[in-house]
């Protein structure tokens, strides 16, 4: 029987252990030893048994491709990044590259899909992630199939590989220029200025009145002792340089320049300079006016001396510092 072999002693002729191996065939009768089995020829797939009319060679399927003594019809795949939809092919040179903005998997005869956002795919792709959008560029459609498909990182944002959603800088920070790389490049709000927004572009300055630090997503309101009279102002040039002079009054959220006018010191009250550490030292000075036998509180707080008298039978002077 073609496609098997009868060697002496056989019982029958449709025995699995006779039939010619897989990746052979036989057309013939009257064979006796396997070794007489033929190769299967080039764009062919030879199956146990293989041989004459009732179980001919098949065709190599598609996706695939079939040189001599191929076994099964999946042994060959045409490699990831290749593909083919024509039947009998002998070699892997036959199978056509991935077309750009598709990629294609082992064995496809089709493409087998688009490009993933974010990705670019030229010709010969293996998989829809293989080429990402390089840091700095997105893209948000499919089938991409050129880098210069992906575009650059938009203003207030920033792009990692294979970004298809530009991420937000943080709030605090900020970002005028296009195509930045990573969350480090979203640079922080100068001080005098907040980011109070996720994607800030331009930085918002305080107002007078009010400060920030660098990297700020809120201002404050300028500290006692001193005042905030420009529209920028940070907590630097707040301390060092915007200092309520001797002899005036300065609340928090002092706006404007302090004067005679409208920051003079109290009556019965004097105000030293507005940098004076202010909470950490108190000044108790316990007088006895041995005339009137009344005792004058002196106390320092918030830069301010206040004046009360208190009944006191003694005179004492008590100094306490806190850290």
């Amino acid at each position: 029987m073609a496609g098997y072999v009868c060697p002496v002693g056989s019982s029958s002729p449709h025995a699995r252990s006779n039939a010619c191996p897989p990746g052979t065939f036989s057309n013939h009768l009257h064979l006796f030893d396997k070794s007489q089995c033929e190769t299967c020829p080039a764009r062919f797939v030879c199956t146990r048994g293989t041989g004459g009319k009732q179980k001919p060679p098949v065709p190599c399927p598609v996706g695939h491709y079939c040189p001599p003594g191929t076994k099964y019809p999946a042994q060959y795949k045409c490699a990831p990044g290749t593909w083919s939809n024509r039947t009998s092919l002998a070699s892997e040179e036959e199978c056509l590259p991935c077309p750009a903005g598709w990629f294609c998997v082992a064995g496809a005869h089709v493409p087998s899909g688009r490009c993933s956002p974010g990705h670019y795919c030229p010709d010969g792709t293996r998989t829809s992630t293989q080429f990402p959008c390089p840091a700095g560029t997105y893209s948000t459609r499919l089938g991409n199939g050129r880098v210069e498909d992906c575009i650059a990182c938009p203003v207030g944002s920033y792009c990692t590989d294979g970004t298809s959603k530009p991420t937000l800088c943080p709030v605090g920070t900020y970002r005028k220029e296009q195509g930045a790389k990573v969350s480090e490049d979203c640079v922080p709000c100068p001080g005098g200025y907040h980011c109070p927004e996720l994607g800030t572009v331009a930085p918002q300055a305080c107002g007078a009145g009010r400060f920030s630090d660098p990297g700020s997503a809120s201002c404050l309101s300028c500290l006692v002792g001193h005042y905030c009279a420009d529209e920028i102002t940070s907590r630097e040039a707040m301390l060092l340089a915007m200092v309520c002079p001797a002899g005036l009054l300065c609340p928090e959220g002092q706006a404007v320049a302090p004067d005679a006018n409208g920051n003079a010191c109290p009556r019965g009250y004097y105000c030293p300079r507005g940098d004076i550490v202010r909470g950490s030292v108190w000044l108790l000075l316990f007088t006895i006016l041995s005339s009137s036998g009344l005792c004058f509180w002196e106390a320092r707080v918030e830069s301010v001396l206040l004046l009360e008298s208190l009944p006191a039978l003694g005179c004492l002077i008590f100094l306490l510092w806190f850290p």
